[in-house]
């Protein structure tokens, strides 16, 4: 069933049970206990539908305890699933070299300035050296 016509039919079917509902009174008495409700609920029961037995059995409503069962229908399309680029961040090593540890996975969050991983780098090692002789 297409979701229109799922709709159309819930409509539908909730239409039927309130112009039920509406109906003439069933059994004698019914009226004194719907006033004994309304005074001890007031407004709380307003929107409130009660359903004779009658109008149940004509309405072919059937009650049943909640159990789990598969959702039926649905439709499969081929789809392409991207990232968001404002959630994305392309990470590079400031040296070329071979990485040596990971210490984090694809999907972890990650916070500013906390290690990732160790790279091994030759290039890495000359910079500090010169950085270490100008400084002296």
């Amino acid at each position: 069933m297409s979701t229109m016509n799922a709709r159309v039919a819930t409509a539908s079917l909730w239409l039927t049970l309130s112009l039920f509902g509406c109906g003439s009174v069933g059994e004698e008495g019914e009226e004194g206990e719907e006033a004994e409700q309304e005074e001890e609920y007031g407004d709380e029961r307003a929107s409130e539908v009660t359903l004779t037995e009658a109008a149940i059995a004509r309405a072919g409503i059937t009650v049943a305890p909640a159990a789990v069962a598969p959702i039926g229908g649905g439709a499969g399309v081929p789809a392409e699933l991207q990232p968001d680029p404002a959630s994305t961040a392309h990470v590079a090593a400031l040296m070329p070299g071979r990485m040596m540890r990971a210490d984090v996975a694809v999907g972890d969050r990650v916070e500013a300035g906390q290690i990732l991983g160790v790279v091994a780098s030759g290039g890495a090692g000359e910079s500090r050296a010169t950085l270490a002789a100008a400084r002296i």
